[in-house]
């Protein structure tokens, strides 16, 4: 019924969350001409970026990377604050997507077994009703066509924000914080863990730290963006 389309996009007008200018009929969520001026990282997993280089003597990583850089009040943080805060998990899938895609014309012969979004307690699930992870997770799963997985691996400490702490207190806040429920679905396999942002990397350490208990044979580290 197109008038009833009509009469909800006079109302309800959809517009970019980057510029917020009106969207086309073609376009979803963000506008082409935001889509394209992205601030794309060009990094490649193995080639000795700045996000690997924060796990450097901390744990035994094959690689990671990321899609955006993330400057405050810039679009990227535009977008992550949408998907978080305004619950745009369609925006989540179509980031996730996209950042595969640049991915795989970075590394077009990378393809992980498994892909395990960041748990997020309980509680804070309730809360906020989704975890933006596993939305992005699955928009790289669907470009990847691999296979994703958000129950083996619970986080058992619901810890309090990171925004204001140190790096040391950041480290501090997440010892221990995950539990593997299922250790055969890890074995041997290549893992993929994907974060929506990438500040100091505590969280994703105290992860991997849990995750390589159980013997992967990689593990590979990406995130929607990466805050420096």
């Amino acid at each position: 019924m197109n008038w009833v389309l009509a009469l909800h996009s006079f109302f309800f007008p959809q517009v970019c969350v980057v510029c917020s200018n009106l969207l086309k009929r073609s376009e979803a969520d963000i506008c082409l001409l935001c889509e394209s001026a992205l601030p794309v990282l060009p990094y490649k997993f193995g080639d000795g970026n700045p996000i690997e280089q924060l796990f450097y003597n901390r744990v035994d990583i094959k690689g990671a990377n990321a899609f955006l850089s993330f400057i405050d009040a810039g679009k990227t943080q535009k977008i992550v604050h949408a998907i978080k805060y305004q619950s745009r998990t369609e925006l989540a899938l179509l980031m996730g997507k996209l950042a595969s895609n640049s991915t795989l014309l970075n590394t077009p012969d990378f393809k992980p077994d498994l892909i395990i979004p960041v748990p997020m307690h309980q509680s804070k699930l309730l809360k906020r009703g989704f975890n933006q992870s596993d939305f992005i997770a699955n928009g790289m799963a669907m470009a990847w066509q691999t296979n994703i997985d958000n129950t083996c691996v619970k986080r058992i400490v619901n810890t309090n924000s990171q925004t204001k702490k140190t790096r040391t207190q950041r480290v501090r806040n997440v010892m221990g914080i995950f539990e593997v429920i299922c250790p055969e679905k890890i074995k041997n396999k290549t893992i993929l863990i994907v974060d929506d942002v990438i500040t100091t990397g505590a969280t994703i350490d105290s992860l991997c730290t849990a995750i390589l208990k159980y013997d992967p044979k990689e593990v590979y580290v990406y995130a929607l963006a990466f805050k420096t």
